[in-house]
C-alpha cells in the first residue's frame, strides 16, 4: 500500500490555481522528490498532505487514510518539517524536543536523537542563541522525536551549511531503511540527488 496516493489534485485560491490535476504515489521505504520553481504550488501541496488546508477536488490518502476523515489520526502518523523555522526560541533544544515528545506521547531516547543529529554538545543552550544550520537541525531533531510512518520535508536543505545538510541526506537514507516513506518538496536540484524518484511541478500560468 502507498504511504502517500495523491490523485487529480487541484486547488485554487480565488481565480488563481496553485495547482491543477496532481498524481503521483510514494512508498514505503521510498525517498521521493518532489520538484519545482518557487510559485508552482510545492507549498500548498505540503499544506494538504499534511492536512493543513483541503484540495478542492481530487484525492488524497496518506498511510491508507483520507486526509479529509481521517485527518485526526494522520496528525500522529506523519512528521513534518516545513520550509519556515519554527521552534521556541527561548527553549533549550533538548527542551524543545521533551516538548515535542511530550506533545506526541512518545518514548524515544531524547539523548539518542541528540547524538544522530550532532547535537549532543549544543542540548542546554536556547536554541534562538544558535546559527541558523543548528536551528535547523534541531528542528529535525523535534521531528525524529514523533516516531512517524511518513517524513516530509519542506525545502529541507534550506538554512543548511554543507555538514549539516550531508547529515541530514545520511539521516534521511536510515530512515528510508527502517521503512520509513519520505517526501521531499524543494527548488533545487541538488535535493533530488538522493531521491529514489521524483515528480515535477510545473508553475501555471498567471501564478508568480
Amino acid at each position: 500500500m502507498s504511504i502517500i496516493n495523491c490523485q487529480l489534485v487541484s486547488k485554487s485560491f480565488g481565480k488563481v490555481k496553485a495547482l491543477e490535476r496532481i498524481s503521483f504515489d510514494v512508498q514505503p521505504g521510498e525517498l521521493f522528490g518532489i520538484i519545482g520553481p518557487d510559485g508552482a504550488g510545492k507549498t500548498t501541496l505540503f499544506r494538504i498532505l499534511t492536512t493543513l488546508i483541503l484540495a478542492d477536488t481530487g484525492t488524497v490518502r496518506v498511510d491508507g487514510k483520507d486526509v479529509v476523515k481521517d485527518f485526526k489520526a494522520i496528525r500522529n502518523e506523519v512528521g513534518y518539517m516545513p520550509g519556515r523555522f519554527s521552534l521556541y526560541q527561548d527553549l533549550t533544544v533538548e527542551e524543545n524536543i521533551q516538548f515535542t515528545k511530550d506533545i506526541y506521547g512518545t518514548s524515544i531516547d531524547i539523548a539518542e536523537i541528540l547524538e544522530m543529529t550532532a547535537l549532543l554538545k549544543y542540548r542546554d543552550i536556547p536554541v534562538g542563541k544558535l546559527p541558523i544550520p543548528l536551528k535547523k537541525m534541531s528542528h529535525f531533531a523535534c521531528v525524529l522525536s514523533t516516531d512517524f510512518d511518513l517524513l516530509i520535508l519542506e525545502e529541507p536543505s534550506m538554512s543548511f551549511d554543507d555538514d549539516s545538510n550531508q547529515k541530514l541526506i545520511e539521516l534521511s537514507k536510515i530512515l528510508k531503511n527502517q521503512g520509513k516513506g519520505i517526501a521531499i518538496f524543494t527548488a533545487k536540484k541538488i535535493d533530488l540527488n538522493y531521491c529514489d524518484r521524483v515528480y515535477y511541478i510545473e508553475t501555471l500560468e498567471g501564478v508568480n
